[in-house]
């Protein structure tokens, strides 16, 4: 599996575009492991330009609640190695990062697991980080919801809205709150 996409802030000053394509691979009913190699490209006006690279590797187990119309919860943790390089003085950073989300999709229209329903997401990460890299904009919790539908099994769209605890720069204190609305369009394939 994979992805690709890019991230701006409305009005400019920062992009980012990425790929990350992975592996998954379902152990049982309630657990699939995973890993991959993400390479982000960040565009910065008051910053260098970097290239992070990415290796991660994690494990999703999955919990269905019968009670409400078959809600799925998730526990999502992954260890990823973070390699910034700043693309304007060759500079590097190292950091390795645990992260863990807890997930719930709940559906509105039907059963979770049939089509064209609609179905809504809530969550809740938190990142720790051992050592620091160069970033504008570093986040530690992440806390959202949303709404998506699902077409078929193959194919979804969700429209989400996170607020992050966020950094003004690296090496600052946490003194922001920033939203992010994230738009997907996903396809799985057999």
């Amino acid at each position: 599996m994979g992805d690709a996409g890019m991230r701006f802030l409305i009005g400019g000053g920062w992009q980012k575009y990425l790929v990350r394509p992975s592996l998954q691979m379902g152990i049982s009913d309630w657990l699939d492991l995973f890993g991959g190699l993400g390479f982000f490209y960040t565009v910065q006006d008051s910053v260098s330009n970097t290239l992070e690279i990415r290796p991660w590797i994690g494990a999703r187990l999955y919990w269905y609640c019968d009670t409400f119309s078959k809600i799925r919860f998730t526990n999502y943790t992954r260890v990823e190695d973070r390699f910034v390089i700043d693309t304007q003085d060759s500079g590097t950073s190292n950091s390795v990062r645990f992260r863990n989300k807890i997930d719930a999709r709940i559906p509105i229209t039907d059963h979770y697991f049939g089509d064209q329903i609609f179905y809504l997401m809530a969550s809740f990460e938190f990142f720790l980080e051992a050592g620091e890299v160069d970033e504008l904009f570093p986040d530690d919790i992440r806390v959202g919801g949303g709404l998506g539908y699902k077409f078929n099994y193959n194919w979804r769209i969700e429209s989400y809205l996170y607020f992050f605890l966020s950094k003004d720069s690296a090496g600052s204190d946490y003194s922001r709150t920033d939203r992010v609305w994230r738009l997907t369009l996903k396809h799985f394939i057999d």
